[in-house]
């Protein structure tokens, strides 16, 4: 006895009932549903669908889907971490490398002048502006599209909200740098620790800012097969 493609959709509505609102998430759920409850229909043929899928949920436990949810997060995270990882190294080859050590420098000089402080808060609260308008805009093109398909992917999820963690990151570092940088004089070890701080966080920036949204089509064909068919 094989699930029909009617009772596939009933079981999406089921893993979204229970607060798994990513479409690769419940996919895979419902795949290991679909596969135990035709297990159960082989060895009862007797049970109805409801009571099949009841037993296959009863197989997740106590929790139900957090474990699997918990776990697929985790996933998509270190492959997260890996895309940052990627595109960062470039800008330490050539020939990027050159526009790096000019950002450095730059900041350096900056914050080794006598107006170091007014440097930390122009640079934090432009690239918290910028960070800010970027997340605004991509997030109403990110509501338009799922709209359109009536899908949410995790991993399109990380890519964006990883915006709005620029702007806390930035906004919570900025009277603690400013403190140790007034402690510290004008030109000191600080000068060079913010200069080559805040040279990393703009390439951070730049990258989930710009490139891994820009790139996130090709990213997610990659990551998901059915993405493709969206």
């Amino acid at each position: 006895m094989k699930i029909t493609e009617q009772q596939i959709e009933s079981l999406y509505k089921f893993t979204r009932q229970h607060y798994v609102e990513h479409y690769d998430l419940q996919t895979e759920l419902v795949d290991h549903l679909a596969n135990d409850i035709e297990s159960f229909w082989e060895e009862n043929p007797n049970l109805s669908f409801i009571e099949a899928r009841n037993l296959a949920f009863k197989k997740f436990g106590v929790f139900g889907f957090m474990d699997v949810v918990d776990n697929k997060l985790k996933a998509m995270n270190k492959r997260y971490a890996k895309l940052l990882w990627d595109f960062g190294k470039e800008w330490f080859a050539l020939p990027k490398i050159v526009i790096t050590l000019i950002i450095f420098i730059v900041f350096l000089m900056c914050f080794s002048s006598q107006y170091g402080s007014y440097f930390i808060y122009g640079v934090t609260g432009g690239i918290a502006i910028y960070s800010l308008v970027k997340f605004i805009v991509l997030k109403r093109k990110l509501k338009i599209k799922r709209i359109k398909t009536g899908r949410i992917w995790l991993l399109e999820d990380l890519i964006f909200n990883a915006v709005a963690m620029n702007v806390f990151f930035l906004i919570i570092h900025i009277r603690p740098s400013l403190e140790i940088m007034e402690s510290a004089g004008v030109i000191s070890w600080s000068s060079i620790g913010f200069a080559l701080f805040f040279t990393l966080a703009s390439i951070y920036s730049y990258i989930s800012l710009n490139v891994l949204p820009e790139e996130s089509e090709k990213l997610l064909n990659q990551v998901y097969p059915e993405y493709k068919m969206v």
